[in-house]
């Protein structure tokens, strides 16, 4: 998965609104699949700036699964539809409210980051694409691990997303995310890897666009 392709031209999806919404399994590599991740402040800086998404990106922006592996990162980014809004709670907590519907409110995964402890990125009632959402991600993490002093780090260019259209790939992302600490020794991103049957028959299917 070099990243020197000069000229290379985006293959996303044709005619899809990633800002309307949906639910996206992104996986984000650092640069030449060097291990930075491997110290244990990058790890928790990349872990901190993903929780601190939703204040970024108020009323459409949540998370589920994510993890920090030694050269990337995998997590399910969720653009809520515009009908519904995203809201926190006093504890922290996010929740996602249908308007005029009668439903009430859904709880979701708790954010890890708490308060608005960060300014958002979107003017009121703008509502961002997953492509800034990721961009906005890996420009965080650049600069403040360049500002602790990791001056080589950097991320590959581009990312890797899947559109996941029903529950049952939902939740076989979900797996794929939790187990993978476990599974490095098969990881594909891994530089001394060996992927497995089951490993490049996942990523057969859930790899297949490279935005």
């Amino acid at each position: 998965m070099s990243d020197h392709r000069p000229g290379r031209r985006s293959i996303r999806l044709r005619g899809h609104d990633y800002a309307l919404g949906g639910e996206y399994f992104v996986t984000i590599c650092a640069r030449d699949r060097r291990l930075f991740f491997g110290d244990a402040r990058l790890r928790g800086l990349a872990r901190e700036v993903w929780d601190g998404l939703p204040h970024r990106f108020p009323d459409h922006v949540r998370l589920d699964a994510f993890v920090v592996m030694p050269n990337h990162v995998h997590g399910i980014i969720v653009i809520v539809p515009p009908e519904e809004r995203v809201l926190t709670g006093p504890d922290g907590e996010t929740v996602r409210a249908s308007g005029g519907d009668g439903m009430g409110v859904m709880n979701d995964a708790p954010t890890r980051s708490g308060a608005m402890n960060r300014a958002p990125t979107c003017a009121d009632g703008e509502r961002a694409p997953l492509g800034e959402v990721v961009r906005t991600f890996k420009a965080v993490v650049t600069r403040e691990a360049r500002q602790a002093g990791h001056t080589r780090f950097g991320w590959q260019r581009g990312y890797y997303e899947y559109i996941i259209e029903d529950p049952e790939a939902f939740h076989a992302i979900r797996w794929y995310i939790e187990e993978n600490p476990d599974r490095w020794k098969q990881d594909s991103e891994n530089p001394d890897g060996k992927p497995d049957l089951r490993e490049r028959m996942f990523l057969e299917r859930i790899r297949s666009r490279l935005v």
